[in-house]
């Protein structure tokens, strides 16, 4: 009989820090949480940092940018009339300058790219094309289409996961025989899934008389075994 809990920290393989440098009542302006999420997804994009989400109440806004650029191996800077007149833009420009990071400039007119940046690939920045942006930036970084397929997503009673997870969450529920809830942690004897980033990152089947799972389930498993997850039986 299974009888399974198993809870997934960080488990994909990932290569790549990103910190994205913007002026920050342009958050919106240039779609930076939309942006950050798009690359996140990219299996060797590990982080995206931006102040808005990355930011503690006991950093100041130069010890988080020196932790994060010092962290990161790439810089993503968004280019505006604003951002030529920012110091903290400025700064985050110098350290990665001295930090020998590698600068992707994003710009909505073209001078608005720092001279000293000019000499980088730059990227047109287009409201309307928030996609292409992204795809621009994989392929400045040499991770081209061909090795990024968008993943597919669906809702699993109002959660998004990704098909592959959304097929196996409902093929689970039909073998348990009744829905799986979403909860905010799992415990050793807990019924229920946690997900975050349209993963699921938590999944307990406590007394639910399995005695034996699907495919995808297993070959789940076994994929997360091989990343150094945690996984009770």
């Amino acid at each position: 009989m299974y009888n399974i809990t198993f809870i997934t920290p960080q488990c994909k393989i990932k290569v790549m820090k990103i910190f994205i440098s913007y002026v920050g009542d342009e958050l919106n302006r240039f779609h930076i949480p939309e942006i950050a999420t798009g690359l996140e997804r990219h299996p060797k994009i590990e982080h995206v940092y931006y102040w808005h989400r990355d930011n503690t109440a006991d950093k100041s806004i130069l010890r988080y940018m020196q932790d994060s650029i010092q962290n990161s191996d790439v810089i993503l800077n968004f280019c505006s009339a604003a951002a030529l007149k920012s110091g903290p833009v400025e700064q985050e420009m110098e350290m990665g300058v001295m930090l020998k990071r590698i600068f992707v400039p994003v710009y909505d007119k073209l001078v608005n790219v720092p001279l000293i940046l000019k000499t980088k690939r730059c990227i047109l920045f287009a409201e309307s094309e928030i996609n292409r942006v992204i795809k621009e930036i994989f392929s400045v970084l040499g991770l081209g289409e061909s090795e990024f397929v968008p993943p597919k997503f669906e809702k699993y009673y109002g959660i998004e996961l990704t098909s592959a997870e959304h097929a196996a969450m409902i093929e689970l529920e039909s073998l348990a025989g009744e829905q799986i809830p979403n909860v905010s942690r799992v415990k050793y004897d807990t019924f229920g899934f946690a997900a975050s980033d349209s993963h699921i990152t938590q999944l307990g089947l406590y007394r639910k008389g399995l005695s034996s799972l699907p495919d995808t389930i297993k070959k789940w498993l076994k994929q997360l075994k091989k990343s150094g997850c945690k996984i009770g039986e």
